[in-house]
């Protein structure tokens, strides 16, 4: 009976420190998304959040371990990794891409959520902590993204024309999910209630440049095609490169 009480209390700790950090990373999150990174203090956070002066330190390590926490959280509701590997998981190429844009263009409608502005100050107005953060939020969700248009395109995962792609296909929704609605209602008046419209019209739009971007890399000549086999080549193992001395007049002799 004692250790049983004893391991309920325990577990009753847990949760009551797992309640105070998700409060606190909800209203830094908040604070963050009203006046930028650089205005908001531990303080004014701890205050808002209605815990402790040292709770920021005892659940995140310091104001900018809390700010990290901020962004991870703030990308994760955006899309988590876990979700966007059960989607990958099954389906046709476009049928998954088309699955991914649903459920990012849904943060189009309604009110904008604080992660959303986070992301834009971040994105817009980067601080110290944007390296770290996209090593581990962004880059794995990008490679799992890269893999799929290169699927759909047919362009290798080396070749620049794929980049080109993942920034139209990601920088075309970013743009819109991050845009002021006050401001997209001025500048877009009659497109208020038109969101089926515009989530299609926008899949149309992607989906047509990556099938143009698919055509032209089939159709290129053969030097082109000879050029980026060697500059893939050397991006791969640039340490030849190194060691000839004209990895670049090698890419282009060929």
């Amino acid at each position: 009976m004692g250790g049983t009480s004893l391991g309920g209390h325990e577990r009753g700790k847990r949760g009551d420190g797992d309640l105070t950090r998700a409060r606190i990373l909800e209203t830094a999150g908040r604070l963050v998304a009203e006046c930028g990174y650089a205005s908001v203090t531990s303080k004014q956070v701890c205050e808002r959040a209605h815990v402790n002066m040292a709770a920021v330190n005892y659940h995140f390590g310091s104001r900018e371990g809390l700010y990290a926490a901020v962004l991870a959280e703030a990308h994760d509701r955006l899309f988590t990794l876990e979700r966007l590997e059960q989607i990958l998981a099954e389906g046709a190429a476009r049928e998954k891409l088309s699955r991914i844009l649903d459920e990012l263009l849904a943060h189009l409608h309604g009110p904008r959520s604080w992660h959303v502005r986070v992301l834009a100050r971040e994105f817009f107005s980067p601080s110290g902590s944007l390296d770290p953060f996209l090593q581990e939020k962004v880059h794995p969700k990008a490679r799992l993204l890269r893999g799929l248009l290169s699927e759909i395109t047919g362009i290798p995962q080396g070749a620049s024309q794929l980049d080109c792609c993942i920034a139209t296909t990601m920088g075309t929704c970013m743009m819109l999910i991050m845009l002021d609605p006050a401001f997209a209602d001025s500048l877009f008046p009659n497109l208020a209630g038109k969101s089926v419209s515009l989530d299609q019209m926008l899949k149309d739009f992607i989906f047509a440049g990556l099938d143009d971007a698919a055509a032209k890399w089939r159709a290129r000549p053969p030097e082109a095609a000879a050029r980026e086999q060697v500059r893939q080549h050397m991006t791969i193992y640039p340490a030849e490169a190194g060691e000839s001395g004209n990895g670049r007049s090698a890419v282009s002799r060929a």
